[in-house]
C-alpha cells in the first residue's frame, strides 16, 4: 500500500473571505425575514387601530346622543313643572 497519509485531515478549500463588515447571506436572510415580520405586524396594527377609531367614534356619538336625550327629558320635565331628572354638570344645566 502506497498511500501517503500524514495523519492530518485532508485540506479543504478555504472559504472565500468577504471584506470586513460585508453582510453574509445569512445576515441578509435574517434581515429580510425580520422586515417581512415587521411589515405584517405593522399592517395588523393599522387594522386594529382602524377598528379602535371606529369603535371610539361610535362610543362618543352614543354618549353625545345620550346627553341630548337627557336634555330633552329635562326640558319636558321643566315644561310639566317637574324637577329635572338628570344632572348634567358638563353642560351647565341643573
Amino acid at each position: 500500500m502506497n498511500e501517503t497519509h500524514s495523519g492530518s485531515p485532508p485540506k479543504q478549500a478555504a472559504e472565500p473571505s468577504l471584506p470586513q463588515g460585508a453582510p453574509r447571506s445569512s445576515d441578509i436572510t435574517e434581515q429580510s425575514i425580520a422586515e417581512q415580520l415587521l411589515r405584517r405586524e405593522h399592517a395588523a396594527l393599522l387594522s386594529i387601530n382602524h377598528e379602535l377609531r371606529i369603535f371610539n367614534q361610535s362610543a362618543v356619538d352614543r354618549e353625545l346622543r345620550m346627553i341630548e336625550l337627557k336634555q330633552e327629558i329635562n326640558a319636558i320635565c321643566a315644561a310639566a313643572g317637574q324637577a329635572p331628572r338628570y344632572l348634567l354638570e358638563h353642560t351647565g344645566e341643573p
